[in-house]
């Protein structure tokens, strides 16, 4: 079974994905473009983020944009 389908299965058991490229070892990743902006809370704050994944590995990323007060 190649990569791919491989990790269709396990985000489909909530498993964390295989690496199928060989920089996200070394961390470099590519990666997708960042999402609209939300708010969210952290701790006691609501703040606006937005967030990117890897493509390969499914690392997730995120930049505070601002702290709503």
């Amino acid at each position: 079974m190649s990569p791919e389908k491989e990790n269709i299965f396990r985000m489909l058991r909530e498993d964390d994905p295989l690496v199928s490229n060989i920089w996200c070892r070394f961390g470099i990743h590519n990666w997708t473009k960042y999402r609209e902006p939300e708010t969210v809370k952290i701790r006691y704050d609501m703040v606006l983020i937005q967030q990117r994944r890897c493509a390969y590995c499914n690392k997730y990323d995120r930049m505070i944009i601002r702290d709503k007060k």
